[in-house]
């Protein structure tokens, strides 16, 4: 996931990455959903809701290959 300001990567460089790799989804957030620098730490509940969603949607948010 990444910010819509264009600061840390120029634009388009989120959807460049995401093309290259098979399965990825690119998330985009805006400055009013806390789409900056840390946003894991400044909106964690839109954050762990969208990584949820692509894990649940992928089956790889199963605990499967964990040890135990």
């Amino acid at each position: 996931m990444t910010d819509r300001t264009g600061r840390f990567f120029p634009p388009g460089t989120t959807e460049w990455v995401d093309s290259l790799v098979p399965g990825a989804r690119a998330g985009v957030l805006s400055a009013a959903e806390g789409g900056r620098h840390l946003m894991f730490r400044e909106n964690p509940a839109l954050v762990n809701r969208v990584v949820a969603g692509f894990l649940h949607e992928t089956g790889t948010g199963t605990g499967a290959g964990r040890p135990g």
